[in-house]
């Protein structure tokens, strides 16, 4: 995690994955799926860096453990590409969705 965020790198680590598994869940509801997949791609492009620096900061560890930061790093863009995809193939949410229909007066 960058160093500039307040509190332990543990609360981040915690609270990325809370946030990567509600819009996972989000993905699985439709009512929910665009702004879902929204939601995942900016998520995507925002954790990168904290990726690339944790990448950075492992240069000196075990090699596996290297080797599975750096890992990390390409299946992101793919991943983002993905997100996106699904918010564009699904339908923008109607104004009417889930209100009633006007009754028409006689």
């Amino acid at each position: 995690m960058p160093r500039v965020l307040p509190h332990p790198q543990r609360f981040w680590t915690l609270a990325s994955g809370v946030i990567e598994l509600s819009l996972a869940i989000g993905l699985l509801v439709p009512r929910t799926r665009r702004v879902s997949a929204t939601s995942t791609a900016i998520f995507f492009v925002v954790v990168f860096p904290a990726n690339v620096q944790m990448a950075f900061d492992w240069r000196s560890r075990a090699a596996p453990e290297l080797v599975a930061a750096v890992l990390r790093l390409p299946p992101q863009i793919p991943l983002t590409w993905w997100a996106w995809r699904i918010r564009n193939r699904t339908p923008k949410p109607s104004v009417m969705d889930g209100a009633r229909q006007p009754r028409e007066r006689a």
